[in-house]
């Protein structure tokens, strides 16, 4: 038997109308099926979110039923993951076939600690593309990585401390800080993910950007979030 060698993290929470697709784009990745694994955690879902993730064969099924939140869910998923290597992606998302094997291949640098990528919007309109490239090159230049297609290793992980669950908005940010102490980030150009633009279909995904400025700035200087509450948004 194969080792594992990544494992995937998913946080979910109420993604029955989408969590399908984001498995199947996991599950046809350019590896061999038992090098990698797909942990699914379903974060006090209400729908059927955990009962079609768990008709995929192979998939592992998580619940993280004591605190509601992204950092919490991926928490627990780390907890049960066996591969030295973790990967992140989300339930809207849906990963290319060489997602996998290209962040891997990096790891063969000794220094690298993480890898990650860039993304795309779903049916976007012209402004969010705009807004979404300028987004996509600043993430080079500040090597922060992306919640729905980021990578690190496992022990990388341990060693900075990794998420902290009152950390909720901005994790992402906050756990690039935390690894860029430590190592070396790559972000790759080929490898983008799609995901859902549902964030930015309503008038706040501008008060969301505010938002997320300011906890970048309070998490780069204090370690702390300013603002805690995640607004949760989903397709009717």
């Amino acid at each position: 038997m194969s080792e594992i060698e990544i494992s995937v993290i998913v946080p979910a929470y109420n993604e029955a109308g989408c969590i399908a697709d984001c498995i199947s784009a996991l599950l046809e990745q350019d590896m061999p099926p038992n090098s990698y694994e797909v942990i699914v955690v379903d974060n006090h879902s209400t729908d059927k979110t955990a009962e079609i993730a768990a008709a995929f064969a192979g998939i592992v099924v998580v619940s993280e039923a004591q605190q509601q939140g992204i950092p919490s869910a991926r928490m627990a998923g780390i907890a049960a993951a066996r591969g030295r290597i973790i990967a992140t992606t989300d339930a809207d998302t849906i990963v290319p076939r060489n997602w996998l094997s290209s962040m891997l291949g990096c790891y063969a640098d000794t220094d690298v600690v993480a890898v990650g990528g860039t993304a795309s919007f779903r049916s976007a309109p012209r402004w969010l593309n705009i807004l979404n490239k300028s987004r996509n090159r600043s993430l080079k230049t500040t090597k922060s990585l992306l919640g729905f297609n980021m990578s690190f290793r496992k022990s990388a992980y341990t060693a900075c401390g990794g998420y902290r669950s009152e950390i909720n908005v901005n994790e992402d940010f906050y756990i690039s800080r935390q690894l860029a102490r430590i190592g070396k980030i790559l972000i790759l150009e080929d490898i983008p993910v799609i995901t859902s633009r549902r964030r930015y279909d309503s008038p706040l995904w501008v008060l969301e950007w505010l938002e997320y400025i300011i906890n970048a700035a309070t998490i780069t200087l204090f370690k702390k979030a300013y603002l805690q509450k995640y607004r949760i948004v989903r397709e009717p």
